[in-house]
């Protein structure tokens, strides 16, 4: 419905853009300015010549008027190329019937006027058209920047800060400077890191004019400059981002440059760079009137608005390089089923060759898992659309020893604001291989059978002997006491392996009914003084 309403008022905004048009070129012809013009598109007779017949100022004008509302609302409702054919098809028309209006009955039926008007509306209609989709680019533009803001976190200056703080971890760093431009376009002080006692501190203006001069030149020729004498190196790096300067970046060091650092250095100037072009993007706020739409220096700050947009795309690109590192399979999918990202461990997990994979869609991959307890993906894949909740299970394939953990889940956008619910992104697929896992876990479940039923054996006999024995009225007092002790101590030996065996259970994941009773100290001392 809001969309419906919104197409309605634009139509009559073009509408009355129209109206505009048919009026001020109404009002040319009422004056006589259109005379030359039209006389180009009527063709009489010599006996007409000079006594066509005009009509009436206000159905001239009803005309006109036509003229521009049908051209504003084809190309409104048609768009400019469309709208084009069906106007040229028209006036070609329209012009046709002009002529035989002048020629065969002496009346001039103001093509030229009309045709003005048409053309008028059309190119206003079609500007406005252009200034509205200007407007909802830069807002939507705008709106991704201040997103990205709020995700970052952190200053722009303190994000500067940070390239330089990493620098000077892996160089010899005695001063690093990131240079931006001015409103002049000069190259002023972005961001800077230095050492006390440095060379650049003792001999502070000459060596700022030659860094700035170094920079200068950098920028100019697109490459990087390595100055170095007797104390120190200067290396000054152009910072660009999308083909466009934004600053330069100029690093003191404290020995001889070593030229393995180039790709160091470009890697941290290429980030550098989308710092600096982010921020230089928000300081300049965008304004959608009309006036900024013709301006080139606004549609140079909706370009500049457009590198961060750029620029998270290339930083967002570091999630994909970082899971084709981890050893678990993993696998992002659109919502409408088509894969976006299929790293090499699931290829493998899945059991298909590497130029296939992305002939794949999710459906077809997770085909590529069937077993007996995920023998359908589809109805998987419907429960975490409709819950949000990971679908988790364990597929076993006897026939090549393997057990693999899979979990299918929704990720959704973070939610930065609470006025709105968060929106689902996109399916992840995460497979884990978890057979030695498993082995490990049998052998250690096997082992504390193994060594409970081991060990219950002698306890057994133990305790079996020395009851006996105490049952015995020939044994001495003292002895009688001995055995007592034994048989409680091998006693408290099995309850102690009862529990060991429990908590190996709960360790396995399997649902225990853990006891809680009440215990008395004085007992428990009294037990203990007994034993030792």
């Amino acid at each position: 419905m809001k969309h419906t309403v919104h197409s309605i008022s634009s139509i009559f905004v073009s509408l009355a853009i129209s109206l505009l048009a048919a009026a001020i070129v109404w009002a040319l012809w009422v004056a006589g300015l259109l005379a030359s013009i039209q006389a180009v598109f009527v063709y009489s007779t010599s006996a007409y010549i000079g006594e066509l017949v005009q009509p009436q100022i206000w159905l001239a004008g009803l005309l006109i008027a036509t003229g521009g509302l049908c051209s504003g609302f084809a190309v409104q409702r048609g768009g400019g190329k469309r709208a084009f054919l069906v106007l040229s098809a028209s006036i070609g028309l329209f012009l046709g019937i002009n002529y035989a209006a002048a020629w065969f009955f002496a009346i001039d039926i103001l093509f030229a006027p009309i045709w003005l008007s048409a053309m008028l509306s059309a190119c206003m209609v079609q500007a406005r058209r252009l200034w509205t989709l200007d407007k909802e680019l830069a807002f939507s533009i705008r709106t991704s920047a201040s997103h990205v803001n709020a995700l970052e976190g952190v200053s722009a200056e303190e994000r500067l800060l940070n390239g330089l703080r990493l620098l000077d971890t892996v160089l010899p760093l005695d001063e690093a400077i990131v240079f931006k431009f001015d409103e002049e376009e000069k190259l002023a002080p972005g961001g800077r890191l230095r050492h006390r006692g440095s060379m650049a501190e003792m001999s502070r203006n000459s060596v700022w004019r030659e860094g700035v001069q170094l920079c200068e030149k950098a920028i100019k020729i697109g490459e990087t400059l390595v100055s170095e004498s007797a104390e120190q190196s200067s290396v000054a790096l152009p910072l660009r981002h999308e083909g466009h300067d934004v600053g330069a970046l100029l690093v003191r060091l404290r020995e001889k440059f070593d030229e393995n650092d180039r790709p160091l250095l470009a890697a941290v100037g290429a980030q550098l760079a989308r710092n600096l072009q982010r921020d230089e993007a928000r300081k300049h706020p965008q304004s959608n009137d009309l006036v900024s739409f013709l301006s080139v220096t606004a549609a140079e700050r909706r370009l500049g608005s457009f590198g961060v947009v750029s620029g998270l795309l290339t930083e967002q690109r570091f999630g994909a390089e970082v899971l084709s590192q981890v050893s678990d399979g993993h696998a992002v999918a659109y919502l409408d089923g088509t894969l976006a990202y299929v790293n090499p461990e699931m290829i493998k997990a899945a059991q298909i060759e590497e130029n296939q994979g992305w002939n794949l869609n999710l459906f077809t991959l997770l085909d590529r898992f069937r077993t007996g307890v995920f023998d359908e993906p589809s109805i998987a894949v419907r429960r975490v659309l409709q819950t949000g909740t990971a679908y988790e299970r364990e597929l076993n394939y006897p026939d090549r020893n393997q057990t693999l953990g899979l979990k299918i889940g929704l990720a959704t956008e973070r939610n930065l604001t609470a006025e709105k619910a968060a929106q689902p992104l996109c399916i992840v697929v995460n497979v884990r291989d978890v057979t030695r896992m498993k082995e490990y876990d049998k052998m250690r479940s096997d082992m504390a059978s193994l060594m409970s039923h081991e060990l219950r054996t002698p306890i057994t006999s133990i305790n079996g002997f020395a009851e006996l024995l105490a049952l015995d009225d020939a044994i001495p007092e003292e002895s009688r006491e001995f055995l007592n002790i034994i048989v409680s101590e091998s006693q408290r030996l099995v309850r102690m392996i009862n529990t060991f065996l429990a908590v190996t259970q709960l360790q396995q994941g399997d649902k225990q009914d853990v006891l809680k009773i009440p215990l008395k100290l004085d007992d428990v001392v009294r037990e203990t003084i007994a034993s030792q």
